[in-house]
């Protein structure tokens, strides 16, 4: 569906030729339409093509982040999914399945990202991502990061630590995930505020969730 900023600029999404996915971005500028991404055109960066795309978002200072599937040789469905930046004509890649996911308890990877990503005018995107286990691969988590000035870094992830004055207290393992979480927001200045359950000691049914 197409987002809108608000000065009335309009990004969408659209199919071109036979295919119903979505092939292409495209974003108003002042005078005219933008090309922002197209289906079999070079992933920047990386040794693969951009296939189709899903979950945008657009900001008030014509931010643009999105969701690609990729495609090309060394694709695979477990690394096929990815989240990017547009920041005026400039694309920067955020995370990548598949690629390690920064984490305060154990080594994890992407694995998918299933909900739009939440971005500010400073480019700074939070997003929520499903992680598995780096050695055992059969482990599946989940957590909330973002991507700023200072490359990718941990909000909060299953079984982490979320009081700070509290180190007995942590994420649950399901905190983030729908339907018992929503998606994350994030300020001007960077903070970002999420819905999540927290287990461990003192915590019961009247103060699980915040």
């Amino acid at each position: 569906r197409p987002v809108i900023d608000e000065q009335g600029r309009v990004a969408f999404l659209a199919a071109a030729g036979p295919m119903f996915e979505p092939t292409s971005v495209w974003a108003e500028d002042v005078t005219d339409l933008r090309l922002v991404a197209r289906a079999n055109t070079v992933a920047p960066g990386l040794n693969s093509a951009f296939q189709q795309f899903e979950d945008l978002t657009l900001t008030a200072e014509g931010l643009i982040g999105f969701k690609a599937l990729l495609t090309g040789p060394t694709v695979t469905v477990e690394n096929r999914e990815s989240l990017w930046l547009d920041r005026q004509g400039a694309l920067t890649l955020v995370a990548r399945a598949s690629a390690e996911a920064p984490d305060p308890t154990k080594a994890r990877r992407f694995l998918r990202f299933e909900s739009p990503p939440a971005v500010n005018g400073d480019g700074r995107i939070a997003f929520f991502a499903r992680t598995r286990d780096k050695e055992l691969e059969v482990v599946q988590d989940s957590g909330f990061y973002a991507f700023g000035a200072n490359g990718l870094a941990s909000i909060a992830a299953a079984a982490g630590p979320a009081i700070s004055s509290d180190p007995g207290v942590a994420f649950n393992a399901q905190s983030f995930e729908a339907p018992f979480a929503d998606d994350p927001v994030v300020n001007a200045a960077g903070v970002t505020v999420f819905r999540g359950f927290i287990e461990g000691p003192g915590v019961n049914e009247t103060n699980l969730n915040g």
